[in-house]
Protein backbone atom coordinates (compact mmCIF):
# COMPACT_ATOMS: atom_id res chain seq x y z
CA UNK A 1 0.00 0.00 0.00
CA UNK A 2 1.11 3.65 -1.03
CA UNK A 3 1.20 6.02 2.08
CA UNK A 4 0.26 9.77 1.11
CA UNK A 5 3.65 10.80 1.93
CA UNK A 6 4.86 8.07 -0.62
CA UNK A 7 2.21 9.06 -2.89
CA UNK A 8 3.18 13.24 -2.42
CA UNK A 9 6.78 12.19 -2.95
CA UNK A 10 6.33 9.83 -5.98
CA UNK A 11 4.45 12.07 -7.67
CA UNK A 12 6.64 14.96 -7.56
CA UNK A 13 9.47 12.62 -8.88
CA UNK A 14 7.10 11.88 -12.17
CA UNK A 15 6.61 15.78 -12.32
CA UNK A 16 10.25 16.37 -12.29
CA UNK A 17 11.10 13.71 -14.40
CA UNK A 18 8.61 14.79 -17.00
CA UNK A 19 9.62 18.20 -17.12
CA UNK A 20 13.00 17.70 -17.52
CA UNK A 21 12.31 14.76 -20.30
CA UNK A 22 10.42 17.65 -22.02
CA UNK A 23 13.55 20.07 -21.28
CA UNK A 24 11.21 22.48 -19.39
CA UNK A 25 12.77 24.30 -16.48
CA UNK A 26 10.93 24.59 -13.21
CA UNK A 27 9.90 28.42 -14.40
CA UNK A 28 9.07 27.53 -17.78
CA UNK A 29 6.34 24.79 -16.64
CA UNK A 30 5.10 27.06 -13.73
CA UNK A 31 4.14 29.54 -16.21
CA UNK A 32 2.35 27.13 -18.14
CA UNK A 33 0.31 25.27 -16.13
CA UNK A 34 -0.34 28.48 -14.12
CA UNK A 35 1.18 27.27 -10.99
CA UNK A 36 3.66 29.44 -8.69
CA UNK A 37 7.09 28.27 -9.14
CA UNK A 38 7.84 28.07 -5.52
CA UNK A 39 4.53 26.06 -5.33
CA UNK A 40 5.69 23.76 -7.69
CA UNK A 41 9.33 23.19 -6.30
CA UNK A 42 7.87 21.83 -3.36
CA UNK A 43 5.45 19.54 -4.79
CA UNK A 44 8.75 18.18 -6.70
CA UNK A 45 10.64 18.38 -3.84
CA UNK A 46 7.65 15.98 -2.17
CA UNK A 47 6.85 18.93 0.51
CA UNK A 48 3.80 19.78 -0.60
CA UNK A 49 0.71 17.49 -1.32
CA UNK A 50 -0.80 19.18 -4.74
CA UNK A 51 -4.77 19.68 -4.89
CA UNK A 52 -6.00 17.34 -8.04
CA UNK A 53 -6.90 20.56 -9.46
CA UNK A 54 -3.09 21.77 -9.54
CA UNK A 55 -2.09 18.77 -10.54
CA UNK A 56 -4.42 18.77 -13.64
CA UNK A 57 -3.00 22.09 -14.25
CA UNK A 58 0.61 20.91 -14.05
CA UNK A 59 -0.41 17.63 -16.18
CA UNK A 60 -1.75 19.81 -18.87
CA UNK A 61 1.72 22.36 -18.99
CA UNK A 62 3.52 18.67 -19.28
CA UNK A 63 0.84 17.97 -22.01
CA UNK A 64 0.14 14.66 -19.69
CA UNK A 65 -2.32 13.27 -18.25
CA UNK A 66 -3.16 13.01 -14.51
CA UNK A 67 -3.06 8.91 -14.66
CA UNK A 68 0.64 9.20 -16.13
CA UNK A 69 1.21 11.68 -13.01
CA UNK A 70 -0.75 9.46 -10.50
CA UNK A 71 -0.33 6.23 -11.91
CA UNK A 72 3.71 6.21 -10.77
CA UNK A 73 4.36 3.06 -10.80
CA UNK A 74 4.34 2.43 -13.84
CA UNK A 75 7.27 3.34 -16.12
CA UNK A 76 6.91 6.22 -18.57
CA UNK A 77 5.09 6.10 -22.38
CA UNK A 78 7.22 7.79 -24.69
CA UNK A 79 3.76 8.79 -26.51
CA UNK A 80 3.45 10.64 -23.57
CA UNK A 81 6.82 12.24 -23.04
CA UNK A 82 6.36 13.28 -26.80
CA UNK A 83 3.13 14.77 -26.46
CA UNK A 84 3.65 18.12 -27.34
CA UNK A 85 6.02 17.89 -30.02
CA UNK A 86 3.01 15.32 -32.32
CA UNK A 87 0.35 17.68 -31.50
CA UNK A 88 3.01 20.49 -33.16
CA UNK A 89 3.68 18.40 -36.03
CA UNK A 90 -0.14 17.39 -36.99
CA UNK A 91 -1.45 21.71 -36.28
CA UNK A 92 -2.45 23.06 -39.40
CA UNK A 93 0.28 25.92 -39.91
CA UNK A 94 -2.27 28.37 -38.76
CA UNK A 95 -3.47 26.34 -36.04
CA UNK A 96 0.41 26.23 -34.84
CA UNK A 97 0.98 29.68 -35.17
CA UNK A 98 -1.94 30.75 -33.32
CA UNK A 99 -1.10 28.27 -30.68
CA UNK A 100 2.30 30.00 -30.32
CA UNK A 101 1.09 33.61 -29.77
CA UNK A 102 -1.48 32.39 -27.50
CA UNK A 103 0.68 30.42 -25.35
CA UNK A 104 3.06 33.75 -25.22
CA UNK A 105 0.19 35.50 -24.19
CA UNK A 106 -1.48 32.56 -22.04
CA UNK A 107 1.27 30.50 -20.49
CA UNK A 108 -1.38 28.60 -18.19
CA UNK A 109 -3.07 27.17 -21.32
CA UNK A 110 -2.01 24.22 -22.93
CA UNK A 111 -1.27 23.92 -26.48
CA UNK A 112 -3.82 21.02 -26.18
CA UNK A 113 -6.53 23.93 -25.30
CA UNK A 114 -5.87 25.90 -28.83
CA UNK A 115 -5.52 23.49 -31.75
CA UNK A 116 -8.14 21.05 -30.40
CA UNK A 117 -10.65 23.58 -29.29
CA UNK A 118 -11.18 22.37 -26.02
CA UNK A 119 -12.80 23.64 -22.76
CA UNK A 120 -10.91 26.93 -20.83
CA UNK A 121 -8.86 26.35 -17.54
CA UNK A 122 -11.75 27.63 -15.60
CA UNK A 123 -14.27 24.92 -17.12
CA UNK A 124 -11.81 22.36 -17.53
CA UNK A 125 -11.47 22.77 -13.50
CA UNK A 126 -15.45 22.43 -13.41
CA UNK A 127 -15.32 19.13 -15.57
CA UNK A 128 -12.51 17.89 -13.68
CA UNK A 129 -14.80 17.79 -10.55
CA UNK A 130 -17.63 16.80 -12.07
CA UNK A 131 -15.55 13.62 -13.26
CA UNK A 132 -13.90 12.57 -10.85
CA UNK A 133 -16.97 13.07 -8.35
CA UNK A 134 -19.09 10.54 -11.10
CA UNK A 135 -16.14 8.21 -11.21
CA UNK A 136 -16.07 7.58 -6.91
CA UNK A 137 -19.95 7.41 -7.82
CA UNK A 138 -19.97 4.60 -10.30
CA UNK A 139 -16.78 2.71 -7.92
CA UNK A 140 -19.03 2.88 -5.09
CA UNK A 141 -21.92 1.67 -6.35
CA UNK A 142 -20.19 -0.96 -7.89
CA UNK A 143 -19.49 -2.34 -4.77
CA UNK A 144 -22.55 -2.12 -3.19
CA UNK A 145 -21.62 0.62 -0.54
CA UNK A 146 -23.63 3.66 0.53
CA UNK A 147 -22.23 6.63 0.61
CA UNK A 148 -22.46 6.58 4.85
CA UNK A 149 -20.38 3.44 4.47
CA UNK A 150 -17.90 5.40 2.68
CA UNK A 151 -18.28 8.07 5.28
CA UNK A 152 -17.46 5.63 8.10
CA UNK A 153 -14.55 3.80 5.97
CA UNK A 154 -13.32 7.41 5.50
CA UNK A 155 -13.12 8.63 9.27
CA UNK A 156 -16.01 11.38 7.79
CA UNK A 157 -19.05 12.02 6.88
CA UNK A 158 -21.78 11.13 4.24
CA UNK A 159 -22.09 15.01 3.65
CA UNK A 160 -18.90 15.36 2.20
CA UNK A 161 -18.59 11.92 0.30
CA UNK A 162 -21.83 13.38 -1.58
CA UNK A 163 -20.03 17.05 -2.07
CA UNK A 164 -17.23 14.46 -3.93
CA UNK A 165 -19.52 13.01 -6.03
CA UNK A 166 -21.61 15.77 -7.23
CA UNK A 167 -18.82 17.59 -8.33
CA UNK A 168 -19.70 20.52 -5.52
CA UNK A 169 -15.80 19.77 -3.79
CA UNK A 170 -12.47 17.91 -5.53
CA UNK A 171 -10.73 15.31 -2.94
CA UNK A 172 -7.34 16.10 -1.78
CA UNK A 173 -4.82 13.37 -3.16
CA UNK A 174 -4.24 12.15 0.22
CA UNK A 175 -7.78 11.78 0.58
CA UNK A 176 -8.12 10.28 -3.16
CA UNK A 177 -5.89 7.62 -2.10
CA UNK A 178 -7.47 6.69 1.05
CA UNK A 179 -10.59 6.59 -1.52
CA UNK A 180 -8.91 4.41 -3.77
CA UNK A 181 -8.31 1.91 -0.68
CA UNK A 182 -11.72 1.85 0.39
CA UNK A 183 -12.53 1.24 -3.08
CA UNK A 184 -10.44 -1.50 -3.69
CA UNK A 185 -8.48 0.34 -6.79
CA UNK A 186 -5.22 1.45 -7.69
CA UNK A 187 -5.70 5.36 -7.23
CA UNK A 188 -5.09 5.95 -10.73
CA UNK A 189 -8.35 3.89 -12.06
CA UNK A 190 -10.25 6.71 -10.26
CA UNK A 191 -9.53 9.18 -13.07
CA UNK A 192 -9.94 6.59 -15.70
CA UNK A 193 -13.44 8.25 -16.90
CA UNK A 194 -13.98 6.12 -19.95
CA UNK A 195 -14.16 2.68 -18.70
CA UNK A 196 -16.61 0.79 -20.40
CA UNK A 197 -19.08 -1.26 -17.91
CA UNK A 198 -19.18 1.35 -15.65
CA UNK A 199 -21.96 3.66 -15.48
CA UNK A 200 -21.28 7.24 -14.44
CA UNK A 201 -24.86 8.01 -14.58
Amino acid sequence: MTTPTKLIRAVGRRICTLRELRGLTQRQLSERAGVGHAELSKIENGQRAASLITLDAIARGLQSSLTVLLDHEQPLDLRDIEGALNLLREAEPAQRDEAIRRDQRHPDRSFRDVVGGQMTPDTDTDALKVRVGARLRALRRARDLSQRDVASLLNTDAAEVSRHESGARCPSVPLLARYAEVLEVPIYELLRFDEPGLSLG
